[in-house]
């Protein structure tokens, strides 16, 4: 978390170039969007700090647990005191949520081979509108990998291979296929910020134009891997992934190299700052590069704190670190979210070091209404 100064190193693959987006079918299939029955009690919600709800500053957090028990939603104070908080149920169908700027929080349910729906839920826990995603002659309906509000209450939201701008109505306004998508954001200026694979990359795609640039990331010595990225401010973008980043050496000597799982940059792709948990690790199985990764979200505090959403299985928790990295507070770890019946989710695939066997999905902090 210290200031570093690095060497500025090109990256293969991830060069500034335009080219038109694949609309090819055969390359990408359009996800159709349909709105749906209001699914009945999905989520129940207590409000136990009024007037704080929303407020700039607060966390939201989200955990997914297993079919025997509920999945949820928490509001924070920056102090730890619950504000808000929402058991959804079919448990284990959480993919991803986003408080938006009335209010309301959206949610993303997906199950394999059975629904991919996208629910607004309201203060009460209400459930005010719902949807369906689903692709065309696909025998599993599409996982949502990206969702965020728009201003006059449209969604955002991704999955592999397809992202789109809805209305409030749920209708497709804007909408981007390509066969390596991975995951979008929406930018402030009406840009998207995106990942891919195959190769790994990031790059901005612009709506008007139909076209990506490609976000030069200076300062790395590679990128294994591209999973997602977002715009913490119109000067700062946030990515998530596995990257190699250079530390200092003398002269003459060997540079070590440091495994990182964000990297912030400006908007042109110039060097901020970057994290990586002492357990990310790059690894070759089978024959193959790949990463082991834990932080699934990050966030800048006040006084050079990280709020770090650590899914290593051992931890498991949304916790503050100070500026030399250690533990100050917990918000949330997964002996926490159920006291009465703590659950670890089942976890069919937890992977070779068991990155996937952490039940939290993710972290917001809540800009205010």
């Amino acid at each position: 978390m210290e200031a570093m100064s690095f060497r500025r190193l090109f990256v293969p693959g991830l060069a500034a170039a335009s080219l038109l987006v694949a609309q090819d079918p055969a390359e990408a299939a359009a996800v159709v969007v349909r709105p749906a029955k209001v699914p009945s009690r999905t989520c129940a919600a207590v409000q136990v700090r009024p007037g704080a709800f929303n407020a700039a500053g607060n966390l939201l957090i989200g955990w997914s647990s297993d079919e025997r028990g509920d999945d949820g939603l928490v509001e924070l104070t920056a102090a730890g005191a619950t504000v808000w908080e929402c058991r959804l149920r079919p448990g284990g169908t959480l993919a991803g949520f986003s408080r938006a700027a009335d209010g309301t929080t959206l949610v993303a349910q997906w199950s394999p081979g059975r629904f991919s729906r996208l629910l607004v839920v309201d203060p009460a826990g209400e459930i005010r509108s719902a949807a369906q995603l689903a692709v065309a002659d696909a025998a599993s309906p599409p996982q949502p990998t990206g969702l965020r509000g728009l201003a006059g209450g449209g969604v955002f939201v991704s999955t592999a291979g397809w992202a789109a701008c809805l209305s409030r109505r749920w209708r497709v306004e804007r909408e981007m296929l390509h066969r390596s998508l991975r995951s979008a954001a929406p930018l402030a200026d009406g840009r998207w910020l995106a990942a891919f694979r195959d190769p790994e990359r990031f790059a901005v795609y612009d709506p008007a134009t139909r076209s990506l640039t490609g976000v030069p990331l200076d300062a790395l010595c590679h990128l294994w891997e591209a999973s997602r990225a977002e715009e913490v401010t119109p000067d700062r973008w946030r990515f998530y992934g596995c990257f190699c980043v250079p530390e200092q050496a003398s002269p003459g000597t060997l540079m070590p190299r440091k495994t990182m799982e964000v990297v912030d940059t400006d908007a042109q792709g110039r060097f901020l700052w970057s994290w990586g948990s002492t357990r990310a690790i790059r690894v070759e199985e089978y024959g193959a590069q790949r990463c082991a990764t834990y932080t699934r979200a990050a966030a800048i505090l006040p006084g050079d704190h990280l709020l770090v959403l650590d899914a290593y299985p051992a931890d498991c928790r949304v916790a503050e670190l100070d500026a030399v990295g250690e533990v100050v507070r917990v918000y949330l770890s997964a002996a926490s979210w159920d006291a009465a019946t703590p659950r670890r989710p089942a976890a069919p695939d937890p992977g070779t070091f068991g990155e996937r066997a952490c039940g939290l999905v993710g972290l917001q902090v809540i800009a205010g209404p």
